[in-house]
């Protein structure tokens, strides 16, 4: 594959800029950051408000408020939980509507595991009150089927699978069991529910059941609730079985927003909905089943930490029951939108967002991250009326129905693509984010400026991650399909209780955040990080970080291509790093000179939108809305991110046209995102002559 005339003109070109200039300029100077000498001390003074204003009571009673109810998405609670944010956003002076969409969600009408061999028993698929619980779980949980679970009734032998994911299965393989037809039974972790059911399918397994092993997330890690954070043993973990990395948003109007008059598939026709049925158990229902499983003592690593040695099962000692019944009804959600306009480019845009529904009264997931938000916007909100307005907007939004496959969101990014594509440049998601006091802010590398900006003169230990994210929450929709980078900002700690009755308000008091200071901080650095985004002079990405992130990752995952090919990749990575030394020391000469922002408009407008070079719009059939040749989301465990999914693809096929293609997509990628650099550092540049 030899060098394209596109490859050598743009690495001539940014060579002969590079000449003069250093690798990059100080990190730590304002004008790196894209703060001119005018803009920084009126920066200080809103950063400084924010963190004097913020408020740990306010975030408990917001806390207290939206978890007072269970909101399963679709619900008259889930509506009140909206019509509360939609309050507080209008307290704090911001624009606010509420957007509808109507989507398919199945709620449970029947879930039962009978065992009919060796004896008669019955799962209970409920989790009971707990002596000295300060608030009980209510009696309006839905049933612990894995939401988009096809209805079922099937009757089969039980097999141990440990995990579910891949690997144990070939553990397995020299066991001969046979798998067709037969009920599974797996422990949480190590990848998305959703991935360890479309796995079970596709080895032929009729169904599958799904526990939370005291190992994980019980007694093993330390004392359980009330006592402790960690899961006790009649706890059970609800969720969804959507295909997410397969599709977000609803199911029947894949790509499009889910709006009155939208054209819909047939549910058969319906990408990501799984092939079998998953249920939730509690350890203690899962304890007797697995006890009674003959056959085999399980491999290495399958134990876990229930009192007996544990069984691979699979022959006809133990037969099972399953049935499943959803209403598989179209219901209205609502996501609720506010913002802040900017005053020189409201077009270009800062997100905030949380996901507002639960699968119970969620008080950590995420009743938390909801007042998380809403402080946000107080904070931000008081600025603002105090005639303090950031030069690019700041969108507040709290979406609905994440739990059942990041739906709410991805109807938002499909409405409104034209104005996402054109100007959203950061997108900052609060999910599941406090659930004790070890505070941290992980990203996209690109993205440090921001932060730094933000944290900067804290002493209260905060630290920041650089971390590509992938999949499995809000920020996933906007990321995939628009290349936005997305940062998350937590507050951690010990947290068994995800999913179950007892994430409530009374666990966030006791463990996650006794008094409130663990929602602010969070709030605080979150609402710091989007106005340097939202108020800088020019929109500082960290592009030299960005650039040497995808250096590392192209020469780890090219390695079993030929030498021409990755020979080529480097030419491409070469002149990509020349572009971003180029714009990085563009950005900081031209914020020190102190600059008119006015006349900086359109070149902030292509620092926003570099991402967009990262896309590709037919990346894969029959995956809507994944779109990033640079980031995708691991298939083998549904959330974290996976560098480079099209060049990985093509270490698996020989030399021919496919495998030159994939190369290609990932080399004009490249090539385009070194050209849009390129583009925004003459823009500044002619911008100040």
């Amino acid at each position: 594959m030899k060098p394209t005339l596109t490859t050598l003109l743009l690495l001539l070109l940014a060579t002969s800029c590079a000449d003069s200039v250093a690798r990059g300029p100080d990190a730590n100077l304002p004008a790196t950051r894209g703060v001119s000498p005018s803009a920084e001390p009126l920066l200080k003074t809103a950063l400084e408000r924010i963190r004097q204003n913020a408020s740990p009571t306010r975030c408990l009673a917001h806390l207290k408020s939206i978890s007072a109810n269970n909101r399963l998405a679709g619900s008259a609670e889930s509506r009140l939980a909206a019509l509360y944010v939609q309050q507080q956003f209008l307290l704090h002076g911001l624009s606010t509507r509420i957007e509808e969409h109507e989507v398919l969600l199945p709620w449970p009408t029947e879930a039962t595991v009978e065992m009919i061999a060796p004896f008669a028993w019955k799962a209970t698929l409920s989790e009971q009150t707990l002596p000295d619980e300060i608030d009980a779980p209510q009696s309006a949980l839905p049933l612990p089927l894995l939401a988009f679970s096809p209805d079922t009734d099937v009757t089969g032998r039980v097999v141990y699978l440990n995990r579910g994911l891949e690997a144990d299965y070939a553990a397995l393989a020299p066991l001969k069991l046979n798998l067709r037809g037969a009920i599974g039974v797996v422990r949480y972790g190590g990848s998305y529910r959703g991935t360890k059911v479309r796995l079970a399918a596709e080895h032929g397994l009729a169904a599958l059941l799904l526990y939370c092993d005291p190992q994980d997330d019980g007694w093993v890690r330390g004392d359980v609730w009330p006592l402790g954070p960690w899961r006790p043993p009649q706890s059970l973990q609800r969720g969804s079985a959507l295909d997410i990395g397969t599709i977000m948003g609803d199911p029947l109007t894949p790509g499009v927003a889910a709006l009155p008059g939208a054209q819909r598939i047939n549910l058969q026709e319906a990408p990501g909905i799984p092939a079998i049925a998953g249920i939730a158990l509690n350890a203690t229902d899962a304890g007797t089943l697995l006890a009674a499983l003959g056959g085999p003592a399980v491999p290495a690593g399958f134990q876990g930490a229930l009192p007996f040695t544990y069984h691979v099962g699979g022959d006809a000692k133990v037969t099972l029951r399953l049935t499943a019944r959803s209403d598989w009804q179209t219901r209205t959600i609502q996501n609720v939108i506010a913002e802040v306009r900017g005053t020189l480019d409201p077009q270009s845009s800062i997100m905030l967002c949380a996901h507002r529904d639960a699968w119970g009264q969620g008080g950590a997931d995420n009743a938390a991250g909801t007042a998380t938000l809403l402080e946000c916007a107080e904070l931000i909100g008081r600025l603002n009326t105090q005639g303090l307005r950031p030069a690019r907007s700041i969108t507040f939004c709290s979406f609905d129905a994440e739990e059942f496959g990041i739906i709410g969101s991805a109807e938002y990014a499909e409405a409104h693509e034209r104005a996402l594509h054109g100007g959203q440049a950061l997108c900052i998601n609060l999910d599941a984010c406090v659930t004790g006091p070890e505070f941290s802010v992980s990203g996209a590398p690109e993205t440090g400026h921001f932060v730094r900006t933000a944290l900067a003169g804290r002493n209260d230990g905060a630290t920041w991650k650089p971390r590509m994210q992938g999949g499995g929450s809000d920020f996933a929709p906007f990321l995939q399909r628009f290349g936005t980078p997305a940062l998350s900002v937590n507050s951690e700690g010990p947290y068994g209780v995800y999913h179950s009755a007892y994430d409530t308000y009374a666990w966030m008091k006791r463990f996650g955040d006794p008094e409130g200071r663990n929602m602010s901080a969070v709030a605080c650095a979150s609402a710091c990080i989007a106005w340097a985004a939202a108020d800088s002079t020019l929109l500082a990405v960290d592009v030299l970080a960005h650039a040497d992130w995808i250096a590392t990752e192209v020469r780890s995952v090219s390695t079993g291509l030929s030498a021409a090919e990755q020979t080529e990749l480097q030419t491409a990575v070469a002149v990509l790093q020349s572009a971003a030394t180029v714009l990085a020391a563009r950005i900081a000469s031209a914020s020190a000179s102190d600059p008119d922002p006015t006349r900086l408009i359109g070149a902030n407008r292509l620092l926003a939108t570099l991402p967009r070079a990262l896309l590709q719009t037919d990346m894969e059939a029959g995956r809507p809305g994944y779109r990033h040749v640079l980031v995708g989301v691991d298939p083998a465990d549904g959330y974290s991110a996976l560098s480079l999914p099209t060049l990985r693809a093509a270490q698996k096929l020989a030399p021919g046209p496919a495998r030159q293609r994939a190369v290609e997509i990932v080399l004009h990628t490249l090539q385009r995102a070194a050209a849009a650099q390129q583009q925004a550092a003459f823009a500044i540049e002619r911008a100040l002559r």
